[in-house]
């Protein structure tokens, strides 16, 4: 990809506010970084990973379900409509 197709796909009120980092007038390689550190993933990350994988969800569930409970009525939609069929100006 060229610099010029990456300035295109920003808006012109973004180019002037976060110019893209450049090495040697290209764009930083951020998705072949992202690949390099999947592949080296530090082992202290990939047990953080694995304890939230199999980590019980239920408690946060619970938690989540109890402050979203008193907002669920907020969220019903009445098949009457609240508004009359009749408009004084006709």
């Amino acid at each position: 990809m060229t610099t010029r197709s990456y300035w295109k796909r920003i808006p012109k009120s973004c180019s002037r506010l976060y110019p893209p980092r450049l090495i040697d007038h290209e764009p930083l390689p951020w998705a072949r970084w992202g690949e390099e550190f999947a592949t080296a993933m530090p082992e202290e990350i990939l047990r953080l990973q694995e304890h939230a994988a199999i980590a019980d969800g239920a408690p946060r569930q619970d938690a989540i379900r109890g402050r979203v409970t008193p907002l669920v009525g907020l969220y019903r939609i009445s098949r009457r409509s609240s508004v009359s069929g009749h408009h004084p100006e006709q």
